[in-house]
């Protein structure tokens, strides 16, 4: 059935995307672990009901690294079960890329615009409950905002954002614009509301890449001032937060008071401390890594760091910064892969975009907008998990060479 119903593939897409709300919704304390099973049975279950049964190049060159590194995590003699785990993170993004292009092959323009309007439809509705609940928290509830004690934890869909204002500056004067300005507020209150140190990096990624790739001068000189502005208002009230991480980072690179009140920053420079040291000591691993369930030795435990993170010898397995993770998991032949993946994914999707926005206007920016999202993540891939085990973000990569080829072949 799937290899014949265009219909069919495009709600499994969808529900490929938001099975993992689907499933909090229903069972709200699921275990990580439960669920990363659940989406992998999910996606296993599509990837061998589509034909033909084939594997991408991408995934096939993962697969390979990721059974170097576990074969070189068994000699080293690591945990079982993490060896195991970190073995499919690492595989895992490029299995639900490989999976997204099999749904979507045999859509046609018209289907995969089909399919944008309704991810921008969920997206919406997301967007109106967030807001309903920001209104009971402030008006009912009552909460204090801008107060990292009571901080509230909401979110919203940044390709949204993106994807509005995008189209926005592509055309100032549209019907469309009064979502943009509604979503925008939305997006910036949130970010503001979650104190989140990375929400200001976001914002201003988000704000600049219109600048570098839509033609579009006068609206861009007003742009800049308004990125100003917004940038100026949203380190005044993050401050609080900002000014000790980069304290953090300056007292670290002085060899000075390492442990100061930002936990989280400081937490993240012995991390990288600690493994610039494993590889000074052992060269030879900087090229195949420590293996897959590598862990950190002889690092001190901190406040910023989860005592879950550590293993009963002492060790640590979760290192916060995404790329040393892979690093010193996987070497710099996985890391260089693991980039190489990335970079493509951003510049198929912005490939011609001046071109294509006169063909598909509506497919080229949301390509754009996911783009978007990736450069954002590679960025927060400095100082957080983004793409290491995201299933979602290998469906999204799916989505954008699927715009990709089908502008190619409009030509």
């Amino acid at each position: 059935m799937l290899a014949v119903s265009i219909n069919f593939r495009i709600v499994i897409f969808v529900f490929l995307l938001f099975h993992t709300n689907l499933l909090h919704l229903f069972i709200p304390n699921i275990s990580i672990y439960l669920e990363l099973i659940f989406s992998t049975l999910l996606l296993l279950l599509v990837f061998i009901s589509i034909r033909p049964l084939e594997i991408n190049f991408f995934l096939y060159v993962a697969l390979i690294i990721s059974v170097f590194s576990l074969l070189i995590g068994v000699y080293n003699g690591w945990y079982l079960i993490d060896i195991i785990g970190d073995s499919y993170r690492y595989v895992a993004i490029f299995f639900a890329y490989a999976v997204g292009l099999k749904v979507l092959g045999k859509l046609d323009i018209n289907d995969v615009n089909l399919l944008i309007r309704i991810l921008l439809f969920i997206f919406i509705i997301s967007l109106i409950v967030t807001f309903v609940f920001l209104v009971k928290t402030v008006f009912i509830d009552q909460l204090p905002l801008f107060t990292y004690e009571t901080r509230i934890d909401l979110s919203t869909y940044p390709i949204l954002f993106i994807f509005l204002y995008l189209n926005f500056v592509n055309r100032p004067i549209s019907r469309n614009n009064k979502l943009f300005f509604f979503s925008t507020i939305m997006f910036i209150v949130v970010g503001l509301v979650n104190l989140s140190k990375a929400f200001m990096i976001e914002l201003f990624i988000y704000l600049i890449i219109p600048l570098f790739i839509l033609k579009k001068h006068i609206i861009n000189t007003l742009l800049i001032l308004l990125i100003g502005i917004i940038c100026f208002i949203g380190y005044n009230l993050l401050q609080d937060r900002l000014v000790p991480m980069f304290e953090a980072i300056y007292n670290f690179n002085n060899l000075s008071n390492r442990f100061n009140l930002d936990t989280s920053t400081s937490a993240r420079l012995l991390e990288a401390n600690a493994v610039i040291a494993s590889f000074s000591n052992n060269i030879l691993m900087l090229f195949t890594g420590y293996g897959n369930g590598a862990l950190l030795t002889d690092l001190l435990k901190t406040d910023g760091i989860s005592p879950s993170n550590f293993r009963d010898n002492g060790g640590l397995h979760h290192i916060h910064i995404e790329h040393l993770l892979i690093l010193y998991r996987n070497g710099i032949i996985g890391l260089l892969f693991y980039l190489y993946w990335q970079f493509y994914i951003v510049k198929i999707s912005m490939y011609r975009i001046n071109d294509y926005l006169h063909i598909n206007r509506t497919m080229s920016l949301f390509a754009v907008a996911i783009g978007s999202y990736f450069i954002v993540n590679m960025f927060i891939a400095f100082t957080n998990g983004a793409f290491y085990g995201k299933l979602i973000n290998g469906l999204l990569a799916a989505l954008i060479t699927k715009i990709y080829y089908l502008n190619k072949n409009y030509e």
